[in-house]
């Protein structure tokens, strides 16, 4: 208070880190769900975060992770969900990335619904007993292009999967596939859980 100048600067500084969070931030959505074995399995809609397993009753969905003999995604050309694929594979179908990728414009994305998930140790190849990430893109409610990724972790087969986070820039930027520890630890925990279902 003995400076106002140094109040206003600070007020300023503050006023221009809001404008900047707003412009750009990351929304991560936990979820640490089941995708059901089912053709239909779960419906997504990123932006508003709701869950359901029927299309009907969730009209406005972006992504639906789904499959009764492996692992599929099914999207909408309404909604924009296009999957991002490893360039060196060129498949019609997500791939699996290590952490740090970058999911945005850069990429090549592939228009859902997508084929079924490649399960091996290869680039872009999904793991079975770990956490896998995918790249995505996805219409907002005002029909702009955002970028996200998501944390799925795999038992031991693509019939046990969870879903554990789904994440993305609100701006419209790429962002970077940094899964947040506790969505790492919500994934160890389901593999965990998936182990002793093994062993019963």
């Amino acid at each position: 208070m003995k400076n106002p100048s140094v109040w206003m600067a600070l007020a300023a500084a503050a006023s221009s880190a809001i404008v900047s969070s707003v412009d750009a931030a990351v929304v991560n959505w936990n979820l640490n769900l089941d995708i059901p074995a089912t053709t239909s399995g779960l419906f997504l809609n990123i932006e508003q975060q709701l869950v359901s397993t029927s299309a009907d009753t969730n009209a406005g969905w972006d992504l639906n992770p789904n499959g009764a003999s492996g692992l599929f995604f099914g999207g909408t050309t309404a909604h924009g969900t296009w999957m991002m694929v490893d360039p060196a594979t060129g498949w019609d179908s997500a791939s699996s990335f290590n952490p740090g990728v970058v999911v945005g414009s850069g990429y090549v994305f592939q228009a859902l619904p997508g084929g079924n998930m490649i399960f091996g140790s290869g680039p872009g190849l999904w793991k079975e007993n770990a956490n896998n990430i995918f790249g995505f893109r996805f219409l907002n409610s005002q029909n702009q292009v955002r970028f996200g990724y998501g944390v799925m972790y795999i038992g031991a087969t693509a019939l046990e999967r969870r879903l554990v986070s789904l994440s993305y820039e609100t701006s419209g930027l790429s962002i970077v596939a940094v899964p947040a520890p506790g969505a790492i630890a919500l994934a160890a925990l389901a593999g965990l859980a998936g182990g002793t279902r093994r062993r019963r």
